[in-house]
């Protein structure tokens, strides 16, 4: 099974550079963060599911060992 970098650098070339190369993994990185829709997080895009989690405050005392 190939990875994700793997996929992107062999299925979307010809590359004409390493600036080329490094441009299509940002755009890559932007998009499986920020526009994909995962199934598991009920096809909401990762970082948007990240921002709801935040956006709940915490309990008073959370994460503190007494």
């Amino acid at each position: 099974m190939r990875t994700a970098a793997v996929q992107l650098v062999y299925g979307r070339g010809p590359w004409h550079g390493c600036e080329d190369l490094k441009l299509g993994t940002l755009e890559w990185g932007d998009w499986f963060n920020n526009r994909r829709l995962y199934s598991t997080l009920d096809y909401v895009p990762p970082a948007e599911y990240e921002a709801k989690c935040y956006a709940v405050p915490l309990p008073v005392g959370a994460g503190t060992q007494r």
